[in-house]
Parts: C-alpha cells; structure tokens; sequence
C-alpha cells in the first residue's frame, strides 16, 4: 500500500500542518508492518513548489528525514509560484501513477485540510478513481484484500458533534485538520524523484 502525501512549501520549509499528516501516515505505516498488515506498505510525499529546486540532502534532511519517507516526488516549475489548481492536480496524478503503479497498489493519499485542498479535493478524486472523507480530525487504515478500509472522525454542526464515518476502495483520500495529530520525531531517510 502506498501512502502518498502532499506537502504544502511555506517561508522556506515544509508547514506543520503538512508535517502532522505526514506523522499520522508514519505512524501508520509502522503499525501495519509491525502487524503484519502493512508488507510492501511505503510513505511518499509530493511537494509541488519552485523553492523546493535548490533544496540539497542536508536540507531535506532537516525537513523531513525524521518521517522515513520513501520517495519525495517534486514537482518544481513557476507553475507552481502561485497556487494553480489544474498545475497541482495533475502534479499530484502524476506522483500518484507513478508511486501505485498507474493505480495498481491500494493507496491513502492525505493532506492537510486547507483552502487549496479543499479547491482540488473533489476533482482530484474523481480523477484517481478515489473515494474521499474530508475534514477529518483523526483517521485509521486497514486493508481488506485488495481494498483500503478508511475510517474517520469528523466535525460535524460547526464542530458541536463528531461522526464516524468510513470509505472503502482501492484509492481512499483524506484531508486532515490541523492540530489533529502531533510532529513524529524518528530517525530516517528518503530518495527524491522528479515528476515529468
């Protein structure tokens, strides 16, 4: 299973709020192989922003190392100065064929809930073939044969309730609120990938 992560670029570094959903799928990940679920389970993320070009191994390192991530997937032309829907989608489709195979390994794709998301969120989906559940403020995975079991927590009644809510599909996406998890500190290391 592949879990893929977009990462929001700010004032020159990776934004918390991206760094919880990567700590979530972290922590994930070492539970599903520390529970036998989770064989070939693999953390990547998609960083879609020009400032990110001139980033060396130290400052990656720095940036997300602690996280164990697999593959970072960047895509860094001017396309991406200013945010630019249709650039970010097929940014985040290209990382996400190349990561599951053209869609072939059940995958999480997760980000942090934001006003960007929130614009690509519905189309992206559509285009990934992906069942969604936004908004949430904690998540589970599991894998049901070929399939991924989504299981959320979200505000609902302007944050008065919460309801549980689950997806299932080969493809499950989610965007997470901010504050919802903690920063994951571990030690760890990754390999960069282009997107053409």
């Amino acid at each position: 299973m592949i879990f893929l992560h977009l990462l929001t670029v700010q004032n020159g570094g990776i934004k918390r709020s991206s760094l919880e959903v990567l700590s979530r799928g972290r922590e994930l990940v070492a539970s599903m192989r520390e529970h036998g679920g989770g064989n070939g389970a693999e953390l990547h993320a998609v960083v879609c922003s020009p400032e990110v070009a001139d980033w060396d191994a130290a400052k990656w390192s720095a940036e997300i190392g602690p996280y164990c991530v697999n593959t970072v997937w960047m895509a860094t032309d001017e396309a991406f100065k200013e945010h630019n829907n249709q650039a970010l989608l097929s940014a985040v489709q290209a990382a996400h064929a190349q990561a599951t195979g053209n869609g072939t390994k059940a995958s999480v794709v997760a980000m942090a809930s934001t006003e960007g998301v929130k614009d690509i969120l519905g189309a992206l989906s559509v285009r990934l073939g992906a069942s969604v559940i936004a908004d949430v403020s904690e998540f589970e995975v599991s894998t049901e044969g070929d399939r991924v079991q989504l299981s959320a927590t979200r505000p609902v009644m302007a944050s008065k309730a919460q309801t549980k809510v689950q997806a299932s599909a080969l493809h499950v996406m989610v965007s997470m609120r901010s504050g919802s998890y903690g920063i994951l500190e571990s030690a760890g290391s990754h390999e960069n990938s282009t997107i053409s």
